[in-house]
C-alpha cells in the first residue's frame, strides 16, 4: 500500500540538546513501515525493505529484540566502527509510540569522534523529522522509517579517526524526541549487525558536549551489547569521502 502525507522533514540544525531513559520494555505487534523521500518531502507506507533501489548498507544494527525505550527527551549516545570512503545517501531508524497524533518530532544526529565516551563534539550531521506517524493499531504501534537522501544535498561523509587501531573509523549517532508529552515513544532496541559495538549511553540536558548530564549506559543484557535500531546505507563508491574534499580528523582515545 502507498500513500503520502505532509511532513516537515529534514531540517538540518546545528544543536544538539535532550535524550532517554534508561529502562528497556517489551513490546508487541508487528513492524510497520515507511519511507521518507527526503527530496520531495513524499512519505510512502509500505511492506518491509526499501522502496529504493543501488544503495548499499555500510552499517547496520537492525536486529530487532522486541524491545523499546521511553526516551521522554533525553539523548542516546551510540556508536560503532564503519570503512572509510562512503557516502552516506541514506539510514534507516525506528521507533515505537502510544501517541495517538501524527505529531512526533525526532531528532537524529551523526558524530565524527564517537568510540564509547560520548563525545559529540564533532556534529556531521543533524536531522529533524516532524509529523511522523503515531500509533495506528491502538495499545501502541513501531514504525521502522528509511530515509532517502539522494538528490538532496544532505548526503554525507562520514570521517574521522581509527580511535582502537582496527582500520575502521569510530563514529557515533543520537537520537532524541524533541517533543514530549506525546505518549510513551522512543527507539527500537537492536543488537548485532555489521558494526555494532558494546552499549549506548543517555545523558540528561542534552549531550556531553552540549551541556548534558552523564545518566548512565543501557545495555539490555545480550552479547553484543544492544544499541538502537539504524541502518547506513552508502553510494557505493570507493572515492565518495575524496570528491567531497573531506578530510580525515585525527584524535587518539583509549576505549572503555
Amino acid at each position: 500500500m502507498n500513500c503520502s502525507k505532509s511532513i516537515g522533514c529534514l531540517l538540518a540544525v546545528a544543536g544538539i540538546a535532550g535524550g532517554a531513559s534508561a529502562d528497556g520494555f517489551p513490546m508487541g505487534g508487528p513492524l510497520q513501515h515507511a519511507t521518507i523521500m527526503a527530496a520531495t518531502g513524499e512519505v510512502i507506507v509500505h511492506g518491509e525493505g526499501a522502496p529504493r533501489s543501488g544503495p548499499e548498507v555500510v552499517w547496520d544494527n537492525t536486529t530487532w529484540g522486541g524491545q523499546f525505550v521511553d526516551s521522554d527527551t533525553r539523548q542516546f549516545v551510540d556508536w560503532g566502527d564503519i570503512g572509510s570512503g562512503h557516502l552516506i545517501n541514506g539510514f534507516t531508524f525506528g521507533y515505537f509510540t502510544t501517541s495517538t497524533t501524527d505529531s512526533i518530532e525526532i531528532e537524529i544526529s551523526f558524530y565524527g569522534t564517537e568510540n564509547g565516551f560520548g563525545d559529540t563534539s564533532t556534529t556531521l550531521k543533524t536531522f529533524v523529522f516532524g509529523g511522523l506517524f503515531g500509533d495506528l493499531l491502538g495499545g501502541g504501534t513501531a514504525w521502522t522509517v528509511i530515509v532517502d537522501l539522494s538528490g538532496t544535498g544532505d548526503e554525507f561523509a562520514i570521517t574521522g579517526a581509527d580511535l582502537d587501531a582496527d582500520s575502521l573509523i569510530d563514529f557515533g549517532f543520537g537520537y532524541r524526541v524533541l517533543n514530549a508529552g506525546h505518549g510513551v515513544t522512543g527507539p527500537l532496541i537492536a543488537s548485532g549487525g555489521v558494526g555494532n559495538e558494546d552499549a549506548f549511553d543517555v545523558y540528561e540536558g542534552g549531550a556531553q558536549n552540549a551541556g548534558g548530564t552523564y545518566a548512565g549506559t543501557s545495555f539490555f543484557g545480550g552479547d553484543p551489547f544492544a544499541g538502537f535500531y539504524m541502518q547506513l546505507e552508502a553510494v557505493p563508491a570507493p572515492g565518495a569521502i575524496a570528491l567531497l574534499g573531506l578530510g580525515g580528523l585525527v584524535a587518539t582515545r583509549r576505549r572503555r
